[in-house]
C-alpha cells in the first residue's frame, strides 16, 4: 500500500459502526408523499433499492467520501464549539421509530440558559458550499425567504415527532464550508402534524412523511419496485413548466423559451449510487442513450 492511500483506507473501512439499522428507512433519506401523489424530499425508488439489497451501480469515489468526510467535520467542529460554550447535552443522539421501521441520529442537542420553559434545541447541521446554496438557504435576496431542502426538513420533523414530549425546539443549521457562513431555520411540529419553518407554513405535514414511508414498506413487502420520484433528465415539456415558474437560470430560461436543447436533470438522480441500475431500461429525451446522459451531465 503506497503512504497516499492509507488516507483513503479509514473512509472505505470506517472504524465507528453505524447506529443506524440497515433494515429500516433512513431518516436522511426522507420525504413527503401529497395527496395529489407528489414527493417532496427524498426519492422512494433509492430507498427501496437499498432495502430489497441491491448492489450500488454507482458506489461514491474516493474523491465523494472525502467531500461527505469534510461535511461531517464541519457538524463536529460546532458540537465542540457547544461543549466550550457550556450548551451541549448530547450528540449523534439514536432515533428509532418502529411504528413506521424509521432509524437515524440526531446530530446534537443543546440546552438553552435563558429559557424558563423548553430548554432543550435539537439541532441537525447540513453542510453547503456555492453561491447558489448560500444565496438560497443562508442569504438569499432582499424580500426572498430562506429555503430549506424537503429532505432536511423532513429528517427534523421526523425528530421532532419522535421526540415531541420532551424537545419542543429544532434547529436546522446550514453552515457554509467556503464562506463560514452559517444560519438556522426554526422547525416547529405543530399540534394537527403541520411543518413551519422560521414561523411559515411549509406545505408539508407530519402524515405525508408516514404515507411517503408507508408506500416505501409496501413497496419492499410486494416486490413492486416504486417508479422514479425524479428525472435523470427533464423533458422540454418539464423545462418549459420550470421556465414559466422562475426555477431555472436566466440563461437556461431563454434557451427553452427559444425552443434549444436544454441538458438538465435532477442532482439527486446525478448524484445517486444507483444511477445506472435505475435508469438502464428507462426511455430518455432527445433519444440519448444513458451513458451519453451520464456524460453529458457530468456523472
Amino acid at each position: 500500500m503506497r503512504p497516499e492511500q492509507y488516507f483513503d483506507q479509514p473512509m472505505l473501512a470506517p472504524t465507528i459502526k453505524d447506529m443506524r439499522r440497515v433494515d429500516y428507512l433512513y431518516a436522511s433519506a426522507l420525504g413527503f408523499l401529497s395527496k395529489e401523489g407528489k414527493v417532496y424530499g427524498g426519492c422512494r425508488r433509492k430507498e427501496y433499492l437499498r432495502l430489497v439489497g441491491t448492489p450500488e451501480s454507482n458506489p461514491p469515489s474516493i474523491e465523494a467520501y472525502r467531500k461527505m468526510l469534510y461535511g461531517d467535520y464541519v457538524g463536529m467542529a460546532e458540537v465542540e464549539l457547544a461543549k466550550k460554550a457550556r450548551i451541549y447535552v448530547g450528540d449523534e443522539v439514536a432515533v428509532q421509530d418502529d411504528e413506521h421501521k424509521i432509524s437515524g441520529r440526531i446530530d446534537l442537542v443543546i440546552i438553552d440558559p435563558q429559557a424558563t420553559t423548553d430548554p432543550y434545541i435539537g439541532i441537525e447541521h447540513k453542510s453547503i458550499q456555492g453561491y447558489y446554496s448560500i444565496q438560497k438557504k443562508i442569504q438569499p435576496p432582499p424580500g426572498k425567504a430562506p429555503e430549506t431542502d424537503m429532505s432536511h426538513l423532513a429528517q427534523v420533523g421526523f425528530y421532532a415527532y419522535v421526540y415531541r414530549a420532551a424537545i419542543k425546539r429544532w434547529w436546522l443549521r446550514y453552515l457554509a464550508r467556503d464562506s463560514g457562513q452559517t444560519a438556522k431555520h426554526e422547525v416547529v411540529l405543530l399540534g394537527d402534524g403541520s411543518l413551519s419553518t422560521n414561523g411559515r407554513l411549509t406545505g408539508r405535514n407530519i402524515n405525508d412523511l408516514f404515507a411517503w414511508a408507508n408506500s416505501v414498506h409496501a413497496a419492499v413487502a410486494t416486490k413492486s419496485i416504486p417508479k422514479q420520484d425524479f428525472s435523470l433528465l427533464l423533458s422540454p415539456e418539464q423545462l418549459k413548466e420550470m421556465a414559466d415558474q422562475d426555477e431555472l437560470s436566466k440563461t437556461d430560461t431563454e434557451k427553452v423559451r427559444k425552443g434549444h436543447k436544454v441538458i438538465k436533470g435532477d442532482w439527486r438522480c446525478t448524484y445517486c449510487s444507483y444511477v445506472q441500475s435505475c435508469w438502464a431500461n428507462e426511455k430518455l429525451p432527445y433519444d440519448l442513450t444513458l451513458q451519453d446522459a451520464l456524460v453529458k451531465l457530468g456523472v
